[in-house]
This record gives C-alpha cells, structure tokens and sequence, in this order.
C-alpha cells in the first residue's frame, strides 16, 4: 500500500519518529527516557479494505489490547532501559 494514500499520517509518523531520535539523543544520559508508538491499522478501523489487511506483514489488523500492553510495558520498570533510539 503506497504511503501517498496517507500523507498526513506518513508525514507525522516520520517527524514523530524523528523527534524521539533527537529528544532520547538529548536527555537519555539524563535518565530521562522517551518511546513512542506508532501503530499501524488497528481492530477500531471500521470498514477494513482487503488490500489494507493483505498489505500488513501479520495479514490481520492489530488489537487495542496488544498496543496497551506494549505501551504498559514500556512505562514499566523492566523498560528502564529502553529508549526510541535505532540509528
């Protein structure tokens, strides 16, 4: 699926992504840390197209509990030394 059929969303993802980069880059050595979750097509998409579903690596839309349970862990202590950092 092209990103152009989401513009917006690609564009904020990808500023999003870069300004954790630039935040944890900062302030990490500070103990501070920062995550973020950008999750794809989700469970709350009401009308899912097939060409949508196709296009996902796992061939299904993700679950709110799944991302809940990402996020619940990285606000959790064993996450302590997790930071949105990749490159």
């Amino acid at each position: 699926m092209s990103p152009l059929r989401y513009p917006i969303g690609s564009v904020v993802r990808a500023g999003l992504s870069a300004f954790t980069k630039l935040f944890v880059g900062e302030y990490a050595q500070s103990g501070i840390r920062m995550n973020n979750l950008l999750p794809g097509f989700f469970e709350n998409w009401e009308q899912p197209l097939e060409e949508m579903i196709r296009s996902i690596p796992a061939g299904r839309l993700g679950r709110m509990a799944e991302v809940a349970g990402t996020a619940a862990f990285l606000l959790s202590a064993d996450a302590a030394y997790i930071n949105d950092r990749t490159s």
